[in-house]
Protein backbone atom coordinates (compact mmCIF):
# COMPACT_ATOMS: atom_id res chain seq x y z
CA UNK A 1 0.00 0.00 0.00
CA UNK A 2 1.26 3.52 -0.94
CA UNK A 3 1.94 5.26 2.47
CA UNK A 4 0.83 9.41 2.27
CA UNK A 5 3.67 11.18 4.00
CA UNK A 6 2.40 14.49 6.10
CA UNK A 7 3.84 16.86 3.55
CA UNK A 8 1.89 14.97 0.66
CA UNK A 9 -1.93 16.13 1.85
CA UNK A 10 -1.39 19.12 0.13
CA UNK A 11 0.87 17.96 -3.17
CA UNK A 12 1.09 15.97 -5.86
CA UNK A 13 -0.74 12.46 -4.26
CA UNK A 14 -4.20 13.63 -2.95
CA UNK A 15 -4.50 16.36 -5.94
CA UNK A 16 -4.02 13.86 -8.84
CA UNK A 17 -7.33 13.36 -11.12
CA UNK A 18 -9.95 10.71 -9.29
CA UNK A 19 -10.84 9.88 -5.58
CA UNK A 20 -8.44 8.93 -3.48
CA UNK A 21 -9.34 6.80 -0.02
CA UNK A 22 -6.89 6.65 3.05
CA UNK A 23 -6.75 4.91 6.07
CA UNK A 24 -5.58 6.89 8.65
CA UNK A 25 -4.16 4.25 11.40
CA UNK A 26 -1.62 4.06 14.16
CA UNK A 27 0.79 0.97 14.61
CA UNK A 28 -0.13 0.83 18.53
CA UNK A 29 -4.25 0.57 17.57
CA UNK A 30 -5.04 -3.21 17.74
CA UNK A 31 -8.39 -2.12 15.98
CA UNK A 32 -6.14 -0.84 13.10
CA UNK A 33 -4.03 -3.82 12.77
CA UNK A 34 -7.36 -5.83 12.51
CA UNK A 35 -8.76 -3.46 9.44
CA UNK A 36 -5.70 -2.61 7.81
CA UNK A 37 -5.73 -6.82 6.75
CA UNK A 38 -8.69 -6.18 4.90
CA UNK A 39 -8.45 -2.85 3.34
CA UNK A 40 -4.05 -3.99 2.26
CA UNK A 41 -6.28 -6.74 0.28
CA UNK A 42 -8.22 -4.39 -1.15
CA UNK A 43 -5.77 -1.73 -2.04
CA UNK A 44 -3.93 -4.25 -3.97
CA UNK A 45 -6.87 -4.81 -6.14
CA UNK A 46 -6.73 -0.88 -6.38
CA UNK A 47 -3.44 0.58 -5.70
CA UNK A 48 -4.27 3.91 -7.28
CA UNK A 49 -7.50 4.99 -4.77
CA UNK A 50 -6.72 3.27 -2.15
CA UNK A 51 -3.52 4.99 0.42
CA UNK A 52 -2.57 4.70 4.00
CA UNK A 53 -1.93 7.37 6.39
CA UNK A 54 0.47 6.34 9.76
CA UNK A 55 -0.77 8.57 12.62
CA UNK A 56 1.57 6.63 14.87
CA UNK A 57 3.37 9.50 16.54
CA UNK A 58 0.74 11.57 18.71
CA UNK A 59 2.67 14.38 17.21
CA UNK A 60 2.03 14.10 14.29
CA UNK A 61 0.57 17.47 12.44
CA UNK A 62 -2.21 15.43 10.61
CA UNK A 63 -4.44 14.89 13.88
CA UNK A 64 -5.03 18.19 13.92
CA UNK A 65 -5.17 19.22 10.76
CA UNK A 66 -7.68 17.09 9.24
CA UNK A 67 -9.44 16.60 12.43
CA UNK A 68 -8.42 13.22 13.29
CA UNK A 69 -10.41 11.95 16.70
CA UNK A 70 -9.78 8.27 16.50
CA UNK A 71 -8.30 5.75 14.89
CA UNK A 72 -8.75 3.97 12.75
CA UNK A 73 -10.70 6.72 10.15
CA UNK A 74 -11.22 6.59 6.46
CA UNK A 75 -11.46 9.43 4.49
CA UNK A 76 -12.26 9.99 0.67
CA UNK A 77 -10.65 12.99 -1.09
CA UNK A 78 -11.19 13.88 -4.63
CA UNK A 79 -8.97 16.65 -6.21
CA UNK A 80 -7.28 17.21 -2.20
CA UNK A 81 -10.80 18.09 -0.66
CA UNK A 82 -12.53 15.86 1.83
CA UNK A 83 -15.54 14.62 1.11
CA UNK A 84 -16.29 11.63 3.05
CA UNK A 85 -15.68 10.19 6.15
CA UNK A 86 -16.64 7.34 8.74
CA UNK A 87 -14.24 7.35 12.11
CA UNK A 88 -14.12 4.13 13.98
CA UNK A 89 -16.14 3.76 16.89
CA UNK A 90 -14.16 3.54 20.10
CA UNK A 91 -13.66 -0.47 21.70
CA UNK A 92 -15.25 -1.68 17.88
CA UNK A 93 -12.68 0.41 14.99
CA UNK A 94 -14.23 -0.09 11.37
CA UNK A 95 -16.63 -2.95 10.34
CA UNK A 96 -15.97 -4.43 6.62
CA UNK A 97 -19.27 -2.88 5.29
CA UNK A 98 -17.48 0.76 6.05
CA UNK A 99 -15.07 -0.52 3.66
CA UNK A 100 -17.47 -1.53 1.00
CA UNK A 101 -18.76 2.10 1.30
CA UNK A 102 -15.67 3.28 0.77
CA UNK A 103 -14.91 1.34 -2.59
CA UNK A 104 -18.42 2.15 -3.52
CA UNK A 105 -17.97 6.01 -3.45
CA UNK A 106 -14.66 5.39 -4.92
CA UNK A 107 -16.11 3.78 -7.61
CA UNK A 108 -19.21 6.31 -8.24
CA UNK A 109 -16.85 9.30 -8.44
Amino acid sequence: MQCVAPGEFDGSVLRRDGPRGVLFKADWCGYCRAFEQQYAAAAAVDPAHLLVADLSDWDDPRWDDLDIVVVPTLVLFVGGTEVWRVDGVLGRGLRPDDLQALRARIAAA
